[in-house]
């Protein structure tokens, strides 16, 4: 689907790999014969939509509540050295190229899935879920994160970072025990480190 220069939807009936950040929906809706009220409204709430975080609480009328200001008697006590450096889904997929040392990652939206060219082939990927990350390896990226989202909560609205990985599934679990530890230092809160310790010598890739 694509839009021609004067607002027309024209239909290509060609498959592109990558992820799609702009579906038309509105575009569509509309030459459909959607009623105008309900293309406005849907309007406002894409204009505050965010692929990272979903909707935003400053829609005209939504009646979502913001998040309460956090209490800090009751917070809990953070190691500050720890937290100091930044731990973002952006930070953690710097990491993860780093380890791999070649190549760039794939950033996955929340509800999107993932490139069909990277299935089939040796993975390690790292979704956040709220404010906390999990590194895992696959040969099946579209099937692993759709069992991770099925868990619900925070999982339903995961984002994610991939990159597809040379060697095989021995050299994944090599990277993928890197990037955890690698993250663990430098302060990410990680909803598991058991795969961490496994470790072997490798071979540097570039």
């Amino acid at each position: 689907l694509a839009e021609d220069g004067d607002g027309r939807l024209r239909w290509t009936y060609h498959l592109e790999d990558g992820v799609c950040v702009d579906s038309l929906a509105l575009l569509t809706a509309a030459t459909f014969g959607l009623p105008d009220a309900i293309l406005e409204r849907a309007g406002q709430f894409s204009q505050c939509w965010s692929h990272d975080s979903g909707l935003s609480a400053d829609v005209p009328g939504n009646t979502v509540a913001a998040a309460e200001p956090l209490d800090e008697s009751t917070a809990p006590i953070v190691d500050n050295e720890r937290t100091q450096a930044s731990t973002t889904l952006e930070d953690a997929a710097f990491i993860l190229e780093d380890v791999v040392g070649s190549g760039t990652s794939v950033h996955i939206p929340q509800s999107y899935l993932s490139p069909p060219s990277l299935e089939g082939s040796s993975c390690v990927y790292i979704i956040k879920a709220g404010r906390r990350y999990y590194v895992g390896e696959t040969e099946s990226i579209s099937r692993r994160l759709a069992q991770h989202r099925s868990k619900g909560d925070e999982w339903s609205s995961s984002t994610a970072v991939v990159m597809k990985v040379d060697g095989g599934k021995s050299r994944a679990l090599n990277i993928e025990s890197r990037v955890i530890r690698a993250l663990a230092k430098r302060g990410f809160d990680l909803i598991s480190v058991a795969d961490g310790s496994q470790i072997r010598p490798m071979g540097r890739r570039g």
